[in-house]
């Protein structure tokens, strides 16, 4: 795996050691992927709006 530049969300974080998996049958397929991608967008989003108040 590429190492993650400081600041990256755990969530990114964990999803990217999940793609980066060598066997392609424990990857996650898309549809996990996209849920993941969507669910992580919301918590970045939301802690950065709480960040910024």
């Amino acid at each position: 795996m590429p190492p993650m530049p400081d600041g990256t969300p755990n969530e990114l974080k964990e999803l990217t050691a999940q793609i980066w998996v060598i066997d392609p049958a424990l990857r996650p397929t898309m549809a996990q992927l996209c849920s993941s991608l969507f669910a992580a967008s919301k918590n970045i989003g939301h802690r950065r709006k709480k960040n910024s108040r």
